[in-house]
């Protein structure tokens, strides 16, 4: 999967985010990977700060999106195994969870997550709520996301 001027770091930061959005270590790894072939393919490399482009996240989120969908979210873990936090992602509808994912977890700003989802700003503030709403429900805190 490595591809010139892909270090080891940043493919492990791309492999983090396919995992978050897919729940699943093979299904992660194979869509890493076409992220990696894509993006390299546009001449599209990280960053000289360390940190993933901006297009790496967008893209990861329209792929999973578009092709891994469908799939089933991983069952629950068996003991000693995915943390509570990505149990509660695996949860969430696609949509909710690339939303929860960029914009939480990775910081993807708002007009680039409108422009990855391709919904209106309101729509992609809703699935952000239910989102957020959902994990907390399933993490045992009903009180909300303060944001």
């Amino acid at each position: 999967m490595n591809n010139s001027g892909w270090d080891e770091k940043n493919l492990r930061k791309v492999y983090t985010l396919a995992y978050r959005l897919t729940g699943d270590g093979q299904t992660a790894a194979s869509l890493a990977e076409e992220v990696c072939v894509h993006l390299a393919s546009q001449g599209i490399r990280p960053d000289s700060l360390n940190a993933l482009p901006l297009r790496t996240l967008q893209e990861a989120g329209s792929l999973y999106l578009r092709r891994y969908r469908h799939l089933p979210a991983a069952g629950p873990a068996p003991a000693g195994g995915a943390p509570a936090g990505q149990q509660a992602l695996n949860n969430l509808p696609p949509e909710e969870r690339v939303a929860v994912v960029l914009r939480d977890m990775f910081r993807l700003p708002l007009p680039q997550l409108e422009t990855t989802l391709a919904w209106p700003q309101q729509e992609v503030q809703a699935a952000l709520a239910r989102g957020r709403r959902n994990l907390c429900q399933y993490l045992g805190n009903g009180n909300g996301v303060s944001r």
